[in-house]
């Protein structure tokens, strides 16, 4: 209760704080996180540096310190939506070709919707308020109830249906109506039971399956949400097809043309991807996996 209550009154206080100093406190805290307390600092060059090897040294170093500011930037964006109007969140994350979907709902089709860890894809639950599908997004619960249950709240406020991780299956039992069902997928998978493996930034990647399976297993086009940032504040997403007839395509097909999407999109901008994930905890070694010890 105590942590729900002070939560709360922490977010409360964003209501009263104007972009232009959010954006200062957030210059700081990036600097703060990368200078002082050097959070995940390791991490984040040697991932940078695995994925880039022509840049210089110089390069890397502009690189981690623009995520960093990515970094605090979504965060605090993130905590100022809970205060923030329907209106002015749909000011700032606007769809470019929302018509696109248009040929799958005119069809009564469903589809699976695939995006990245990449700028702000945590406004991107405004998008079920722009769209003529109905929108199904996944999420993982927080420990505590009261908090996920406030979250969810005001994350659902445009539209968006939410379902937990290990209920994901619940999101394709009704799609007899048009529904976009969205999965930020390209998150290291907690289990390499059915992990698809495949080459992303130059490294042998372990892959979540779900896109893949479920894509086959109803026959749902793949859509990708191309999340940018226009300027500080301020985003667009792009929708792209990927795949239509998804039972055409070989296992591990499907995820490969999704993660090299997605890779096209960092290589362009690197620096709105998320580098302090543990994104490359294991390894292939002649088959067998191996534990990647660099990230203890």
């Amino acid at each position: 209760m105590i942590e729900y209550l002070f939560t709360r009154v922490f977010i409360e206080l964003f209501r009263f704080i104007p972009f232009r100093l959010l954006y200062l406190i957030s210059d700081f805290s990036s600097f703060f996180m990368h200078f002082v307390v050097m959070y995940r600092k390791r991490v984040v060059y040697d991932n940078l540096v695995k994925a880039f090897p022509e840049k210089t040294k110089s390069e890397i170093r502009e690189v981690a310190k623009k995520s960093y500011k990515n970094f605090t930037d979504i965060t605090l964006e993130s905590i100022k939506m809970f205060t923030m109007s329907n209106e002015e969140v749909l000011k700032r994350f606007v769809a470019i070709n929302p018509e696109f979907l248009d040929k799958y709902y005119n069809k009564n089709q469903s589809i699976i919707g695939v995006g990245g860890h990449y700028t702000n894809w945590e406004w991107c639950s405004s998008l079920a308020n722009l769209l003529n599908h109905r929108s199904i997004t996944i999420y993982k619960p927080l420990n505590n109830k009261r908090l996920t249950k406030y979250f969810n709240k005001n994350r659902s406020r445009f539209g968006m249906k939410l379902i937990a991780l290990e209920s994901t299956g619940r999101a394709f039992k009704d799609i007899s109506t048009p529904t976009s069902i969205l999965l930020v997928a390209d998150q290291s998978p907690s289990s390499l039971t059915h992990s698809i493996w495949v080459e992303f930034l130059g490294r042998d990647t372990p892959c979540i399956h779900g896109p893949e399976a479920y894509s086959k297993k109803f026959n749902l086009p793949v859509v990708y949400y191309d999340f940018q940032r226009i300027k500080r504040g301020y985003y667009t997403t792009e929708f792209s097809e990927l795949v239509n007839n998804p039972n055409e395509y070989e296992k591990g097909e499907i995820t490969a043309i999704y993660m090299k999407k997605l890779e096209k999109v960092i290589r362009k901008k690197p620096e709105g991807w998320l580098w302090t994930h543990k994104r490359w905890k294991h390894k292939r070694k002649n088959g067998v996996i191996l534990k990647d010890y660099f990230y203890k």
